[in-house]
């Protein structure tokens, strides 16, 4: 189940989770189902997962059929801005601020939220890690960084203006 799969990777498991089949090595695949959301591509392995996704995951705040249209045409910018500057880490911040949202809303003390979804992850300033070479190239320097920290900061407070 999705349970025992989070369970492995050192998560605590959402609530519902553990009524969240996944399919084994070997299995054939599954149906694929969209979001079902006003303008939503995305899709999911299964009902389940979809239902799960939009009631506890980060898409049931990012689903682009739920956001206002002004938060919406935001996340389609910082996903530009994301492809353009082949930096993903920009859309895994968004979906972890969401989950993080999500489980402050759901009563969840901000010093665990912290521990479990940034803390865990951080192990320096995303700008230092590109100091001394550290960089996937020449371009990517903690200067690079630092602007497109800065140009995606501002999208993802309109992302989460709603």
């Amino acid at each position: 189940t999705l349970a025992t799969q989070l369970a492995y990777l050192g998560f605590e498991p959402p609530v519902g989770a553990e009524r969240v089949a996944m399919q084994s090595a070997g299995e054939a695949s599954a149906e694929i189902v969209p979001c079902g959301g006003d303008g939503c591509t995305e899709v999911f392995c299964g009902a389940s997962c979809r239902d799960w996704a939009l009631q506890a995951g980060s898409h049931s705040l990012l689903c682009s059929g739920r956001l206002p249209a002004e938060c919406r045409t935001a996340l389609q910018r910082l996903e530009r801005l994301a492809a353009e500057s082949e930096t993903e880490h920009l859309l895994l911040l968004a979906h972890s601020v969401a989950q993080m949202l999500l489980l402050l809303q759901g009563g969840e003390p901000l010093e665990a939220v912290l521990r479990r979804h940034a803390h865990q992850f951080a192990s320096a300033p995303w700008d230092s890690l590109a100091e001394a070479g550290g960089g996937s190239d020449a371009n990517d320097t903690p200067e690079s960084r630092r602007g497109l920290l800065a140009r995606a900061q501002v999208l993802m407070r309109e992302v989460f203006a709603f």
